[in-house]
């Protein structure tokens, strides 16, 4: 009984943490303010997104915790927020497309060559790090 309980007050922790990582990108949107609609799905979609994507990551590197707490519908939670942060954060370019009335967002810009060899540089530097993480 005892340790059925404390399996039930981790899963809450984790609930609270969920909700938590959800609420941080929206309190950082409504502390910024946003011009219009769009604007605020638009950070709503690839914030949450990328919070369902972190939710997922962390999910799986604690997969022994996880399933503890979860029992067996562990693997189904964590789908769900890969699955919802995939989703939202595929949204986020469609609803610049639809507000921005084109579709040239989707097509690089190469004028300029820094901005790609930022993304180039950091971008492989930010998932080894992440790779690392995982590891341990």
């Amino acid at each position: 009984m005892v340790e059925k309980n404390k399996h039930l007050n981790y899963r809450n922790l984790f609930y609270i943490a969920f909700v938590l990582l959800y609420l941080i990108p929206v309190v950082i949107i409504f502390y910024h303010g946003y011009r219009d609609y769009f604007q605020l799905f638009r950070r709503l979609a690839g914030l949450t997104g990328l919070s369902s994507l972190f939710i997922a990551i962390i999910l799986s590197s604690f997969v022994k915790q996880s399933k503890a707490i979860f029992g067996v519908v562990y693997l189904k939670i964590h789908h769900f927020f890969s699955i919802l942060g995939l989703v939202l954060i595929s949204l986020h370019p469609l609803i610049m497309m639809v507000d921005f009335g084109t579709t040239r967002i989707l097509i690089p810009n190469f004028s300029s060559w820094m901005p790609l060899l930022q993304t180039v540089v950091v971008l492989p530097f930010i998932l080894s790090i992440l790779l690392l993480l995982q590891l341990f």
